[in-house]
């Protein structure tokens, strides 16, 4: 679950940072057993939380590695990446494993980069919308 306005966990709030939570099913519904919490910088997760970024914007599972366990991806779509406030937008997509999401791997995606197309321009905010399951052409 995206909470694209939370500020994570520093003593100094960053101001719509952003953060997601995953909760596992079980036979008797979601259960916070084994609860995720993910932000940037933070575990494993590649870039560092920035004043409105809005990590957790988006959020979609699939099989994004081609793996038979879903992966997540997240999008942080005012990212800046080049200059303050350009908002080009960023997504990251982080493995499932059998015991559950892994920053192992973590792939932070932008345009122009890793064979995706477009390039890096102000106000794109790349990730504000994605889709799953996925299930077509593996990214290697």
């Amino acid at each position: 679950m995206g909470a694209p306005n939370d500020c994570p966990g520093s003593a100094l709030c960053t101001v719509d940072a952003g953060a997601v939570d995953v909760l596992y099913g079980s036979a008797s519904g979601l259960s916070s057993a084994n609860a995720q919490y993910f932000s940037q910088g933070q575990n494993g997760v590649a870039d560092q939380e920035e004043t409105g970024d809005l990590f957790g914007f988006g959020v979609a599972a699939g099989r994004f590695e081609g793996a038979r366990i879903s992966d997540l991806a997240i999008s942080a779509p005012t990212e800046d990446l080049r200059v303050p406030d350009d908002d080009a937008g960023a997504v990251h997509v982080l493995r499932g494993s059998p015991s559950g999401i892994t920053t192992d791997g973590d792939r932070f995606l932008t345009q122009g980069h890793a064979g995706l197309q477009g390039s890096i321009q102000k106000g794109d905010e790349f990730g504000a919308a994605l889709s799953g399951p996925y299930s077509g052409t593996v990214f290697d």
